[in-house]
C-alpha cells in the first residue's frame, strides 16, 4: 500500500532525528525535528503548505519548513541525504561488527522516548539478530517503572511486535531491575523467572558507605535470575558515585555467572578499561549495551565497543557476540 505524503513527511523528520542521534548531536537538535513530526502528525500537511502557512505549525522554521517541501515535492531533502552519507562514512571495527544484539533498550513503557516497534525496527535496521527489551521495575518511580500488571501487558505487547516483524529479529523480554538496599532484586521471583534479560542496577542510595555498598552487591550477585550488572559503578558525567571493594564484587559476579555491562551512554561510558581489565583477570564476562532511550542512541554501542578494545578485551568474553539461543544458555539460569 502507498505511504501518503504526510506520512513520508513525518518518516523524514523522524529519520534525520535519528541520524543525529547516531552522530551524537545535542540533544536539544534531535528534539526539534521531533516534535515537529508531532505536530505534523495534527494537521494536513499538504493543505497547510498549499496555503503558505507551514511556520504556523508549532516547531517548524526555516529548514524545517525547507524538509517538508522537498518531501511533498517527491524527494529526499538534501539534509537528510547529508547525514546519510556522514553516518554511512562511519566504519565499524571487526569487535563492533561482531555484536549480534543490544541488552538494554528502554521504550515509552518507562523513562525511555520511543514505542516498542520503534526500537525493534531501529535495531533490525543496525543489523542485529536480537535486541532486549528492558524498561525499569516498579521501585524507581521517577522512571515510571512498571509494575505487575504493566509487566504482564508488556509480554503481551512484545508476543504482538514480535508477529509484527517476523523473523527479521528476536525480541527478548526483560528489565532493568533495581537492586534494593538489602542485594534483593526488585521483581518476584516468579516474574525475574519469566523474564528473559535481567539487568540489575543500582538506582538509589548510590553513595551509601563502601562496607555497606559491597555486601549490596554480592548479596544482588548470588540471585540465580540476575544474568547483567548494569553500570556497575554508577559512572555518571565523569565521575562514579559507587564505591566498593570492586576485587570482591567482580569476583563474585565470575563465580555466580553475572556479565559485567559495559554502558556505552556517553555520560557514563561504565565500566572504564582499568576495571575492565581488572575484571576479566577475575574470570568475568561482560555485555557491551547502549542503555538506549531513542531509536538513534542504539548506535552508541561503539562507545562501549572502544572502552572493550582499549581494555584489549577478548570477543569470547562478550556474551552479545553469541547466537540469541547461545546467549540464553550461558545464563546458567537454574
Amino acid at each position: 500500500m502507498a505511504v501518503s505524503p504526510q506520512q513520508n513527511v513525518i518518516d523524514e523528520l523522524n529519520r534525520i532525528a535519528f541520524l543525529l542521534e547516531r552522530q551524537l548531536a545535542p540533544s536539544y537538535r534531535v528534539e526539534a525535528f521531533r516534535r515537529a513530526a508531532r505536530a505534523l502528525v495534527e494537521v494536513d500537511v499538504a493543505a497547510v503548505a498549499a496555503a503558505g502557512r507551514l511556520r504556523s505549525v508549532p516547531g517548524v522554521g526555516e529548514r524545517i519548513e525547507s524538509i517538508v517541501r522537498d518531501v511533498l515535492d517527491g524527494g529526499r531533502s538534501e539534509y537528510r541525504l547529508r547525514l546519510e552519507e556522514e553516518v554511512g562514512q562511519q566504519a565499524q571495527s571487526p569487535l563492533q561488527a561482531a555484536l549480534r544484539g543490544d541488552l538494554h533498550v528502554h521504550t515509552i513503557w518507562s523513562d525511555g522516548g520511543a514505542e516498542m516497534i520503534e526500537m525493534v525496527e531501529t535495531a533490525i535496521d543496525l543489523g542485529h539478530e536480537y535486541v532486549a527489551i528492558t524498561d525499569h521495575s516498579p521501585s524507581l518511580k521517577i522512571a515510571r517503572g512498571l509494575s505487575i500488571e504493566r509487566l504482564e501487558e508488556q509480554f503481551l505487547l512484545v508476543e504482538d511486535v514480535q508477529r509484527q516483524v517476523g523473523d527479521r529479529i528476536r525480541i527478548l523480554t526483560g528489565s532493568e531491575t533495581d537492586i534494593l538496599l538489602d542485594g534483593s532484586l526488585d521483581w518476584p521471583e516468579d516474574h525475574l523467572r519469566r523474564l528473559d534479560i535481567v539487568v540489575g542496577s543500582v538506582h538509589n542510595k548510590l553513595r551509601i558507605p563502601p562496607d555497606e555498598m559491597t555486601p549490596r552487591l554480592v548479596e544482588a550477585m548470588q540471585n540465580p535470575y540476575l544474568d547483567i550488572l548494569g553500570h556497575p559503578t554508577g559512572r555518571m558525567g565523569g565521575k562514579a558515585r559507587s564505591s566498593y571493594d570492586h576485587e570482591l564484587v567482580f569476583a563474585a559476579a565470575a563465580h555466580f555467572g553475572v556479565a559485567l555491562e559495559i554502558n556505552s551512554r556517553p555520560e557514563r561510558l561504565d565500566l572504564q578499561p582499568d576495571l575492565v581489565r581488572l575484571a576479566t583477570s577475575l574470570g568475568c564476562n561482560f555485555v557491551i549495551s547502549t542503555d538506549a532511550h531513542a531509536p538513534g542512541q542504539m548506535m552508541w554501542q561503539g562507545n562501549g565497543v572502544a572502552i572493550a578494545e582499549e581494555a584489549g578485551l577478548d570477543q569470547d568474553r562478550i556474551l552479545n557476540a553469541l547466537s540469541a539461543d547461545d546467549l540464553l544458555a550461558a545464563r546458567g539460569r537454574p
